[in-house]
């Protein structure tokens, strides 16, 4: 995992898995519980993968992404949400926004954590 160490998301959920006292939480449920405070149910990858695919959009060159009047519901709730967040900056619209380094960041963690992920299924 690249640049990892550097990464304040990463040193975050260290600290965080380092006070708990279970062997089955991961870094979506640091994201998910820790984080964005959500409740302990359901399936707390979904909920970042979600979170990605919106990262993703907002990393993309404004003139190379989908037509935001052609986003459905929950991507422009999630664009709210980044924004809430703050992993996101807009000027006039939250539909022209980009990724701060918070963003980045955040985006950065999510991907490592999909690769380690990968890494321990193929062992």
């Amino acid at each position: 995992m690249e640049n990892i160490l550097s990464n304040i998301y990463e040193q975050e959920y260290q600290e965080w898995i380092s006070k708990i006292d279970d062997e089955d939480v991961d870094r979506f449920d640091f994201l998910c519980v820790k984080k964005w405070e959500f409740c302990l149910c359901g399936c707390h990858k979904d909920a970042v993968l979600a979170v990605k695919e919106m990262l993703d959009w907002c990393g993309e060159d404004c003139k190379s992404r989908k037509n935001a009047s052609k986003l459905i519901n929950y991507q422009t709730f999630m664009l709210y949400f980044l924004d809430f967040y703050g992993y996101t900056e807009h000027g006039g619209s939250v539909y022209g926004c980009w990724l701060n380094d918070n963003g980045k960041q955040l985006l950065e963690f999510i991907n490592n954590a999909l690769k380690e992920e990968e890494k321990d299924e193929n062992i």
